[in-house]
């Protein structure tokens, strides 16, 4: 792999991990503010998601050098059977990472309040069930 393709590959995953790792500082630093589910809910997502990117960067920093040689040396089976594993990964990371973090934002609401019956329905025409006729 050549510097600059090297360049492109951190240059382009570099800031989903940047906003992880901060994301992850931020879910630590104000754990105390969130409810009891989000607290384990939301870290657990960064990370997973987290794990995911790491991945892929080394996927596309290390390992495919080593495909380089591995095809030159007739390898294409392994390489093709790591690119299996890769996308599983991948496949299986992002939706549970996604997941979790749902799950946070939604164990951390509040449930809704009922809704408030109007004061009067003496001065609210049509409020207390009763639907204007024709012409009104």
């Amino acid at each position: 792999m050549d510097t600059l393709s090297a360049i492109l590959s951190v240059a382009v995953k570099l800031p989903s991990i940047v906003v992880l790792v901060i994301g992850l500082v931020l879910a630590v630093a104000r754990r105390d503010r969130l409810p009891r589910p989000a607290r384990a809910l939301l870290p657990a997502g960064v990370v997973v998601l987290l794990v995911v990117a790491l991945a892929a960067l080394s996927w596309s920093l290390i390992l495919t050098n080593l495909a380089a040689d591995w095809i030159r040396d007739g390898g294409y089976q392994r390489l093709s059977m790591l690119g299996l594993i890769f996308d599983g990964l991948v496949s299986l990371g992002n939706p549970i990472g996604f997941g979790l973090l749902i799950g946070a934002v939604l164990a951390g609401r509040r449930p809704a309040e009922p809704p408030v019956a109007p004061a009067s329905t003496a001065a609210a025409p049509g409020w207390g069930g009763t639907t204007p006729g024709a012409g009104r």
